[in-house]
């Protein structure tokens, strides 16, 4: 009977492990979205800025609308970039074994140190980590 006590006492403990294991997972590929939306965010706000010095410097003025639609559109466009090229960047480091993978499925082993675009593989990673 002790036993099967002890050993209802470790699947519990392990299905907790798990579920933390789980929502930690969730909260990080959380976080690396917002960080690439706050990525998309700071290529606007450069662009627009240097839009705005340009057209100030030609002593023109336009008004905030086109600006607004502007700035909607790029950050769209930045933060899909961004996600994009992640992605290419973990194909890319797989294809040339500087990801390795095991088991089935298969799960992310190391990434080399020495792959140039790895923040683009860490990120791809942190944002798919199922």
């Amino acid at each position: 009977m002790k036993h099967r006590q002890i050993t209802d006492r470790i699947l519990t403990s392990v299905d907790r492990s798990i579920q933390m294991v789980e929502t930690t997972a969730t909260v990080i590929s959380r976080f690396t979205k917002v960080m690439v939306l706050l990525d998309a965010a700071l290529i606007v706000q450069v662009t627009t800025l240097a839009i705005r010095i340009l057209v100030g410097a030609a002593g023109t003025k336009v008004p905030p609308i086109p600006f607004a639609i502007f700035a909607c559109i790029t950050l769209a466009l930045a933060q899909r970039w961004i996600l994009v090229d992640a992605a290419k960047a973990f194909g890319e480091a797989v294809a040339k074994r500087h990801v390795l993978l095991q088991g089935a499925p298969p799960r992310i082993t190391s990434i080399a140190s020495t792959f140039p675009r790895r923040w683009f593989v860490l990120l791809h990673v942190q944002s798919h980590p199922e």
